[in-house]
C-alpha cells in the first residue's frame, strides 16, 4: 500500500512508511487518546492492561454503542500465531465475569484517568447518548491490532468468525511525510463488520433456536444435495460445502457458501431463518454479499440493467464497496417443506447471475 500527498492539482509527494518504533504502550496512548481511531466510530474504554487469571494482562476493553464488550489486543509489529490462543483466555475469562466485576474494573480504570465515575450505565449514556438497555458482557467481540498477519494468524480467525465467534484483525502502518508529518493509517483485513446496524430482535428462546437449528441442518443437507456440484463448477474455488451457522441469540440461522473471487475477496450465498422485529412477522432471508471490500464485485453488481433486474426485489445493503443484495420474505407458514421450497425457487431465480459472476 502506497500513501501519497496532494501538493496540489499537478504534483503529489510519496509518503513513505516508517519502521515503527512505537512501543505497545504508545500505540494503546493513541487509541486511548482518539476512541474512533480504532473501529472509525465512538467506543467507550473500560479497561487497560487488566490482570487476567491466565497469569497475564489484557492491554485494553472498550464497550461499543450496542453494549458490546471489546477485547483488544495490540503487537507493534506482526502478530504472532500465538495471539489466538491468547486471546480466546482473555475471551473465556471475561466471559465468566459478572457485571458487577466488570463495573469494577471500569471504576479503576476511571480512577487511573482522573475522571469521574458513577457507574457504568452513566458512563455509557454520556458517550452515546443513550441508556443501556442490555446486561454488559452479554456479547463479546475480540479485535487484534498489529502491523500486520500472516496466515497463520488469519486462517484461524477466519475460522472462528465462521463459527460464531466475532474476530477483527486490523493492521497499521505509520507514515512519514517529507514535511515531516505522521499519519496513522489502519485497515481491516478480517472482520469490517464487527461493528454493524443495532437490531432490535425478538427474544429467541432456547427451544425456538434449537427448532431453527434444526430446520437449517436440515436444508444445509440438502441444499448440498441438490447445489453442491453446481457450486463446484462455477469457476473458482468453492471453500466448502453448504454449511449452518447460528449467532449466539438464535436472531440469525443460516446455511450458506463461499466461493473466492479473483481478488481474494469471498463471495457468499446464504440463506437465513430470522425471527423479525417486534413489528415485524418471522421469515427468511437470501443474501448475496462479499465478506470484504472488493472493487470487482462492485464493479459486476453496476454493470447493467439485466443484473438489477433480477435483484429489483432485493435491497441493496452495500457498504464501502462490499455489495450486500438481501432479499426478506416474511413467512405465516414456518416450516421445513416451505422453508426449502422458497430457498430453492429463489436460488433458481438468481443461479444465473452467479454463474456469470464467477466464471
Amino acid at each position: 500500500m502506497k500513501l501519497y500527498k496532494i501538493l496540489d492539482k499537478e504534483k503529489a509527494s510519496v509518503v513513505r512508511p516508517l519502521d515503527s518504533d512505537l512501543l505497545e504502550s504508545e500505540v494503546e496512548n493513541l487509541l486511548e487518546k482518539d476512541p474512533v481511531l480504532l473501529l472509525g466510530e465512538e467506543i467507550l474504554y473500560i479497561g487497560r492492561q487488566v490482570k487476567t487469571d491466565v497469569g497475564k494482562k489484557l492491554d485494553l476493553i472498550a464497550l461499543d454503542k450496542y453494549a458490546r464488550l471489546i477485547v483488544i489486543e495490540l503487537k507493534r509489529g506482526y502478530a504472532p500465531r500465538e495471539i489466538i490462543a491468547q486471546v480466546l483466555d482473555y475471551t473465556s475469562w471475561i466471559n465468566k465475569l459478572s457485571e458487577r466485576e466488570i463495573e469494577k474494573i471500569a471504576k479503576e480504570y476511571f480512577e487511573k484517568q482522573s475522571l469521574p465515575f458513577k457507574s457504568l450505565h452513566e458512563a455509557f449514556e454520556k458517550t452515546f447518548g443513550k441508556a443501556l438497555h442490555k446486561s454488559v458482557g452479554e456479547d463479546i467481540s475480540i479485535i487484534l491490532f498489529a502491523k500486520d498477519f500472516s496466515q497463520e494468524v488469519i486462517r484461524p480467525a477466519e475460522y472462528l468468525n465462521e463459527n460464531g465467534v466475532p474476530i477483527s484483525c486490523i493492521k497499521f502502518e505509520i507514515f512519514s511525510s517529507t514535511e515531516n508529518e505522521k499519519y496513522f493509517l489502519t485497515e481491516v483485513v478480517i472482520g469490517d463488520e464487527l461493528v454493524n446496524e443495532e437490531t432490535n430482535k425478538k427474544e429467541i428462546t432456547a427451544e425456538n433456536k434449537t427448532f431453527y437449528k434444526k430446520l437449517i441442518d436440515k436444508l444445509t443437507k440438502r441444499l448440498e444435495e441438490i447445489y453442491g456440484d453446481w457450486t463446484l463448477s462455477l469457476g473458482v474455488e468453492r471453500l466448502f460445502p453448504f454449511k449452518t451457522y447460528q449467532d449466539r441469540q438464535g436472531t440469525w440461522t443460516c446455511s450458506y457458501v463461499d466461493w473466492l473471487y479473483k481478488d481474494e475477496a469471498k463471495f457468499c450465498l446464504e440463506v437465513a431463518i430470522y425471527p423479525g422485529d417486534e413489528d415485524e412477522k418471522q421469515g427468511f432471508c437470501l443474501y448475496l454479499h462479499a465478506r470484504k471490500q472488493s472493487t470487482g464485485l462492485v464493479n459486476f453488481f453496476d454493470s447493467g440493467a439485466s443484473v438489477l433486474d433480477v435483484l429489483e426485489d432485493f435491497e441493496n445493503e452495500s457498504t464501502s464497496n462490499k455489495p450486500q443484495y438481501a432479499k426478506y420474505i416474511e413467512m405465516d407458514n414456518f416450516t421445513y417443506e416451505n422453508i426449502e421450497k422458497i430457498t430453492i425457487t429463489e436460488i433458481e431465480k438468481i443461479k444465473q447471475i452467479i454463474e456469470t459472476l464467477l466464471n
